[in-house]
C-alpha cells in the first residue's frame, strides 16, 4: 500500500468526512429518486426510513423493526420546474406489530392498498396495522425535494422555450443542468461547515430517428437501435463545489452537474426521458480505504 504524505492524508480525511457526514443526513431525510419526463416531468423519489417499534407477545416483548420506504412523484414543466408533489409512503411491518407509529409532513393521507385506520396529532400518525404492512398517500410541498433539473433549449445558436420549438426543423441543443438542494449544516472535524448529500443523476432520452439524426452528448453516451438513439446523459450536482472547499488540489477533477445533447431536428416534438438521482452509489465507496487523491479520481 502506497504512503501518503501528512498533507495528503488530512485532504483524504477531509473528503471522507464530508462524504460520509453527507450520506448520514442524506440517509436521514432521503436516499434515492428517480425523474421521469415526458409533455410534463415526472420525479419519483425513494427514501428508506427505520421505525422501531416495540411488540408484546404474550407476557413478553420484543424490539422489533419497521421500515419504511417512501416514493416521491413530482410533476415538472419542459423547463424543470416543479408543479406539484405526491409521495407514496410502504410502512414494511408484515406479521410484526398492531400499531406502527410514523412521522409524515404530508396533507390529504389515505390508505392506498387497504381499510387500515390512523390517528394524528401534529406529524405524528398512528397506524392501526393488524400486523400488515401498510401503503398510504399524501401531497407535500413543492420545495422539499433535494435535487432538481433546468433544462433549456436552442436551435440554430438561439436559445428558444420548449413551446416554440415544436415542429420546428435545424440544429437542436438541449442542455440538462442539475441541481442539488440538500444542505445542512453539521459539524466535521469540530467545525461547522454546509454539507450537501452527495448524488449521482444520470438521464436517459429516447429520440425518434425519422425527427432526430446526428445525435451527440457531452458527459455521456449515445446508443442505437437503428429506429432511434437512446441518450444517456450524467452529472453529480454540489459534488466538486463540496470538495473543493476542504482542497484546491480537488480542482482538476472533472465532475460534471449537467449534460448537452446535440442533433439535427425535422419537426420536433417533446421528447420522452427518465432520470435517476440516487446517493446508494456512494454508499458502496469505501471513503476510509482511499490512498491517494489519483484512487479517488478513479
Amino acid at each position: 500500500m502506497r504512503q501518503m504524505s501528512g498533507k495528503k492524508r488530512v485532504v483524504m480525511t477531509g473528503i471522507s468526512s464530508l462524504l460520509v457526514a453527507g450520506l448520514v443526513v442524506g440517509n436521514i431525510e432521503y436516499a434515492t429518486h428517480t425523474y421521469r419526463y415526458d409533455s410534463k416531468v415526472q420525479a419519483m423519489a425513494a427514501n428508506n426510513k427505520v421505525v422501531e417499534q416495540t411488540a408484546s407477545f404474550a407476557s413478553s416483548k420484543k424490539k422489533s423493526t419497521v421500515s419504511k420506504e417512501e416514493t416521491v412523484y413530482a410533476t415538472l414543466d419542459a423547463n424543470g420546474g416543479v408543479t406539484d408533489v405526491i409521495v407514496s409512503d410502504w410502512l414494511k411491518n408484515s406479521g410484526q406489530v398492531d400499531s406502527v407509529k410514523d412521522s409524515s409532513t404530508l396533507k390529504d393521507i389515505t390508505n392506498t392498498k387497504g381499510n387500515e385506520k390512523f390517528t394524528q396529532s401534529g406529524d405524528s400518525l398512528t397506524w392501526d396495522t393488524s400486523k400488515s404492512d401498510i401503503y398510504y398517500q399524501g401531497t407535500a410541498e413543492k420545495s422539499e425535494l433535494p435535487v432538481g433539473m433546468q433544462i433549456t433549449y436552442k436551435l440554430d445558436g438561439e436559445e428558444v422555450s420548449p413551446k416554440d420549438i415544436v415542429g420546428k426543423s435545424g440544429k437542436l441543443e438541449m442542455t440538462i443542468k442539475y441541481s442539488n438542494t440538500s444542505k445542512k449544516q453539521v459539524t466535521v472535524a469540530g467545525e461547522k461547515k454546509d454539507i450537501y448529500t452527495p448524488f449521482l443523476m444520470a438521464t436517459g432520452l429516447l429520440m425518434d430517428g425519422e425527427k432526430f439524426s446526428n445525435v451527440t452528448v457531452d458527459n455521456g453516451k449515445v446508443i442505437s437501435d437503428g429506429d432511434r438513439d437512446i441518450v444517456i446523459g450524467m452529472g453529480l450536482p454540489q459534488l466538486k463545489e463540496q470538495l473543493t472547499s476542504i482542497s484546491s488540489k480537488v480542482d482538476d477533477l472533472d465532475i460534471p452537474d449537467s449534460f448537452t445533447v446535440e442533433a439535427d431536428v425535422t419537426d420536433y416534438e417533446k421528447v420522452e426521458a427518465v432520470t435517476v438521482a440516487t446517493n446508494e452509489v456512494f454508499n458502496e465507496v469505501g471513503t476510509d480505504k482511499f490512498d491517494s487523491l489519483d484512487e479517488l479520481k478513479d
